[in-house]
């Protein structure tokens, strides 16, 4: 992936130990919420933070986040279909390579 979210936790070698590092993370902040059951977590950024989906919500589910020190005691949905978190990825990578290639 080059530099397409460096520093993030996402690709195939991480996914069996970013479902505990989210876990831990959670116990670490005294989050009052717990992951569901069918938790997929995809994705975590810098061990702060980190993104889910839900595996019954259907095959392009919204996404859910957690960041470490958000006000809401719950999990915020972030997108509406998983589609949607990789396309606005993707779009963040391409201006921040725009901007920097000026």
């Amino acid at each position: 992936a080059g530099k397409f979210l460096r520093g993030s936790d996402c690709f195939y070698q991480h996914l069996p130990q970013i479902q505990e590092w989210a876990k831990e993370l959670l116990v670490e902040n005294d989050f009052p919420e717990a992951l569901p059951e069918d938790t997929f977590v995809f994705f975590m950024h810098q061990g702060y933070q980190f993104s889910f989906f839900r595996l019954s919500e259907g095959d392009n589910p919204p996404t859910y986040s957690y960041c470490e020190g958000q006000q809401e005691p719950y999990f915020v949905k972030i997108h509406d279909t998983f589609s949607d978190f990789i396309a606005v990825e993707i779009d963040l990578y391409l201006k921040s390579s725009m901007s920097l290639a000026s």
